[in-house]
């Protein structure tokens, strides 16, 4: 007898509802912190200037990112729709263009910069030990939700069942968060 809960409804529950209560906190605890902040106006200090651009790039290219994938979504329903028509199976593609060439999660790694972005936008405000700590939990914790637990470790377990060797493929030669070159592809011999 197994341990752990195996009701898909219960496992999304848990696993998003945990994400949104973080969230909430990565909302809630830089608007504390800039509440409190004694400056008349913040907004001065070149954090909050680089704060300000850092979520300005990473909004404007989740949204290219997301855009691109449902594109391709878009193209690759026609395309087995068309294929079915004539009586032929199409092989599930990967999106491996665009923002998606170098990195498999571009649309994680903004969400990521714009938990960065609301740290470091409130990071002037912070006056005691514990609001640097607090503040230093946000990307920390942004990066493991999105890595490790709701955001890309589980996109690549459906991707890699559905896709299987072109998704390893990928895997290969494509950074899995931050934007970087792709690696050479590599050829097997079978």
């Amino acid at each position: 007898m197994g341990c752990g809960i195996r009701s898909i409804p219960v496992n999304f529950f848990f696993f998003y509802h945990c994400q949104s209560l973080f969230n909430a906190v990565c909302i809630v605890m830089p608007l504390l912190l800039a509440t409190r902040d004694p400056r008349p106006w913040a907004g001065g200090h070149p954090c909050e200037w680089v704060a300000i651009a850092v979520w300005l790039l990473a909004y404007v290219f989740e949204n290219i990112a997301d855009t691109q994938l449902a594109a391709f979504a878009v193209k690759q329903s026609k395309a087995r729709k068309a294929a079915e028509a004539e009586g032929r199976t199409v092989p599930l593609a990967v999106m491996d263009q665009g923002l998606w060439k170098y990195s498999r999660h571009p649309n994680y790694f903004c969400e990521f910069l714009l938990t960065c972005s609301y740290a470091l936008y409130t990071l002037p405000a912070a006056r005691e030990s514990w609001h640097f700590m607090a503040l230093a939990c946000l990307p920390v914790g942004g990066y493991w939700f999105l890595v490790h637990f709701t955001g890309a470790w589980m996109a690549e377990q459906g991707s890699l069942k559905r896709r299987g060797e072109a998704y390893r493929d990928y895997v290969a030669r494509t950074s899995s968060f931050v934007p970087w070159p792709p690696r050479a592809r590599t050829h097997r011999n079978d």
